[in-house]
Parts: structure tokens; C-alpha cells; sequence
């Protein structure tokens, strides 16, 4: 836990969300805390120990390639499926596959 800082009695979820929340937005830490219903230096911490546990355990969720051959391979790859070449990685490559609105079709926005 950050020093001087308590993470107070929140749900993992509430925490990890939070942090989410707060690297993924623009958002200050007084509109995050407000949202999430938490003192800014509550959110503080919790901002800072969430971070901490995901550098912990990145090893086993995140890889790059290490050797020439392996960037060699991974950049090729990414020229064949995407002709974009020089990648050797790529963070958030998530897809999910979710029906665009009726409404407002335009505001829509399907990241692939």
C-alpha cells in the first residue's frame, strides 16, 4: 500500500475499476473519487496499489519478444494481417463483438 495512504474497505472490483477508470479517462482524480464515491487520497492509494499489483503479475499476462527471430516472426505476422509493418507488440487487442445501436449509428465505434 502507498505509505501514508489507506485504501479503505472497497471491493477488489470497486478498486480495479477505479484505477481503470482513472488511466483509461481524462478524468481528474476529484471527478474519479467523486464518481466511485472515495476521498481523493483514498483513491490515491488505491490508484497506486492496483497499479503495483498489475506490474507484479504483468510477466505472466504481457510478453514481447525477446530474441530476433521471435520479433522477426511477430513483426511478419503483423504485416500479413494487418500491413502494418516494424510491430513487435501490440496492447489492447481486445475484441469484443457487440451490435451497433439503431440510433445514432454514426456515434458508434467498433475498435477491432
Amino acid at each position: 500500500m502507498a505509505p501514508g495512504f489507506s485504501s479503505g474497505n472497497y471491493a477488489v472490483e470497486t478498486k480495479v475499476l477505479a484505477t481503470l477508470w482513472t488511466l483509461g479517462t481524462p478524468e481528474t482524480f476529484c471527478s474519479v473519487s467523486d464518481r466511485f464515491d472515495m476521498a481523493k487520497s483514498t483513491l490515491h492509494g488505491v490508484f497506486i496499489d492496483t497499479c503495483m499489483a498489475i506490474c507484479n503479475v504483468r510477466q505472466q499476462f504481457m510478453t514481447m519478444p525477446n530474441t530476433a527471430a521471435e520479433m522477426s516472426d511477430v513483426s511478419h505476422g503483423s504485416v500479413k494481417k494487418t500491413g502494418f509493418p516494424g510491430v513487435i507488440g501490440a496492447i489492447d487487442g481486445t475484441h469484443i463483438s457487440i451490435p451497433g445501436p439503431t440510433e445514432h449509428q454514426s456515434s458508434y465505434i467498433n475498435y477491432t
